[in-house]
This record gives C-alpha cells, sequence and structure tokens, in this order.
C-alpha cells in the first residue's frame, strides 16, 4: 500500500487555495466594474451622473415620487413613506442617459410631472457604468439627436435600432395619442449599421427626414442598442 508524502497533501492544498483566491478578485474584480450607485435627489434640486472616460451610463431603476425610504422628509405627516412610483421612470430617465458619460436630471414636476401632488417628492436613481463591450440602450425623443461614442481603439456596433414607438412608454407629450403600440420597421438597424458601425463616434438624428415617417400622427423614439468593440 503506497502512503501519500503529507507535504504532497499540503502542497495541492496551497494550490487548490490560491485558485479559489484568483477566481474571487476576478468576480470582484467584474462586480466592481459594474458596482450600481444609487442615490436620492430631493425634489426642485438635480442629479449629475457622471462615468469615467470611454464608459458610458446605463440606467438600472428611477422614480420621482415616494415609496418606502424615509428621505427628503419635509413634513412627517404629509411626506410619510408611500407607494407613490411610476415604473415608466426607467425608461424615461434612460431615454436622457443611457450611453452618455454625464447626464443631469432635475428632480422636478416640471420634468416628470406629479406623480402624488401635495406629497414633498424625491428621485430614486441606481446606474452604473458599461464597459465597451457592453451592450447599451438609449431612447432618443422626435427631433432631437443621439452621439454613440467609443473608447480609443474600439468602434461602434450597432444591435438594434428602431424609429417609432413600441412597447415603451418614453417620449410622451400626448397620452392619448402617444399610446403604446407597435410603429416598427426592421430595416432601420441595417440604416443605423450602414452610418455607425465601425467608427468611433457618430451622431444620429431622430428626425423623419432622416428615417421617413413609419407612423404619422404619433410622437416618435429612436431606440438603440450598440456596443463597442
Amino acid at each position: 500500500m503506497i502512503r501519500a508524502d503529507p507535504l504532497h497533501f499540503i502542497f495541492l492544498i496551497l494550490v487548490s487555495s490560491l485558485g479559489l483566491l484568483q477566481q474571487v478578485a476576478s468576480q470582484t474584480a467584474l462586480q466592481s466594474d459594474r458596482a450600481i450607485e444609487e442615490s436620492f435627489t430631493c425634489e426642485w434640486e438635480t442629479k449629475t451622473l457622471t462615468c469615467p472616460d470611454g464608459q458610458g451610463i446605463v440606467i438600472d431603476f428611477a422614480n420621482y415620487g415616494r415609496t418606502t425610504h424615509p428621505v427628503c422628509v419635509m413634513d412627517p405627516v404629509r411626506d410619510a413613506p408611500n407607494t407613490c412610483s411610476t415604473p415608466s421612470h426607467t425608461n424615461f430617465v434612460a431615454t436622457f442617459c443611457n450611453g452618455r458619460s454625464n447626464c443631469v436630471i432635475p428632480a422636478t414636476n416640471f420634468f416628470f410631472g406629479d406623480p402624488c401632488p401635495n406629497v414633498f417628492k424625491y428621485l430614486q436613481i441606481k446606474y452604473h457604468c458599461a464597459c465597451p463591450s457592453e451592450v447599451v440602450e438609449s431612447f432618443t425623443c422626435e427631433w432631437d439627436s443621439r452621439t454613440l461614442s467609443c473608447p480609443s481603439g474600439k468602434s461602434i456596433v450597432i444591435d438594434f435600432a428602431n424609429y417609432g414607438r413600441t412597447t415603451h412608454p418614453v417620449c410622451v407629450m400626448d397620452p392619448v395619442r402617444d399610446a403604446v403600440n407597435t410603429c416598427s420597421t426592421a430595416a432601420h438597424t441595417g440604416i443605423i449599421g450602414q452610418r455607425c458601425n465601425g467608427k468611433s463616434s457618430c451622431v444620429v438624428l431622430a428626425t423623419n427626414d432622416f428615417f421617413g415617417d413609419p407612423c404619422p400622427n404619433v410622437f416618435k423614439y429612436l431606440q438603440i442598442k450598440s456596443h463597442c468593440a
């Protein structure tokens, strides 16, 4: 019967432990790259979101109102935590911020509307900064423009694009006229791809002059999913 050398077992344990530590370190580094920042901005104030050069903002959650968080309280009775939330605010803030390195959002009724009158509200945002290879989704309202950019040595790849109005309740000017519909054009991905693929920077106009008008008498938006490669 062959007896194993105790030093051999110790060596194997040390090697295994080192491998485990390397895995943990790699996972920690990956998580830090996608660290989600959360902020609360009281009504009437503004919030500036920023990312390092070469990375873009990705909105994970946004709400202007008052939910379970006892922050920005001016009157303990009036401003008690409640369920004043609007699911569309995440996409609404993403419309203005996704893919950009810097974005300023006002916590005001003028910008969001007033989801709960006579209550002092706050803007809650969760976001992270995207790695260059991560797919970033943006929404650009009709008549506006969108600049896509990648860090040095990387180029734009368009994964999806549509100018119209589908399932996202963003860029709404008239709740009845701009109700969610299925105004989509499959060719738009190729159109944006021809304009932007392989470039480090690209400006796209969300206008009928550029795309044509896929759904007349509806206020449209440009939805783009892209990454840097």
